[in-house]
């Protein structure tokens, strides 16, 4: 019974580190295409429409830095990853994930102590126990 509930702990973690891997997979060549557009842009006419396409371009490409960003940050653990957490901050970076998926158009009433709520968990871990709870 206990292997049944700590299956599914498994597979999130390997998802995590696969994650991982497939975000530095995509990040490599995104930060070498966002260097091409850049000095694309440069060479642009100003105020044309090969520059309006130009810095369309540069900006999804920067929304998708900021995604593989946090997605790194949230699947990655530190090495010497703290004991003890926040909830409140774990409760935020999880909701900051979400928001990046299925949850953008999910609406959350976030009501948060006065003091702080200092859990037990290293932060990487509690933050991955609240997304699943949402």
């Amino acid at each position: 019974m206990l292997e049944r509930e700590l299956a599914p702990l498994a597979r999130a973690a390997a998802l995590g580190d696969l994650a991982a891997d497939v975000a530095h997979d995509i990040a490599n060549p995104l930060f070498g295409v966002l260097g091409l557009v850049d000095l694309l842009i440069e060479d642009a006419a100003a105020d044309s429409e090969d520059e309006d396409r130009l810095r369309l371009l540069r900006q999804t490409a920067l929304e998708m830095k900021a995604t593989l960003r946090i997605l790194l940050e949230f699947a990655r653990t530190p090495d010497r990853e703290p004991t003890e957490a926040s909830l409140e901050d774990a409760a935020r970076k999880a909701l900051e994930l979400l928001r990046h998926g299925i949850g953008r158009s999910l609406v959350v009433d976030e009501r948060y102590p006065a003091g702080p709520a200092i859990v037990p968990c290293p932060p990487g871990v509690l933050t991955q126990a609240v997304l699943q709870l949402l």
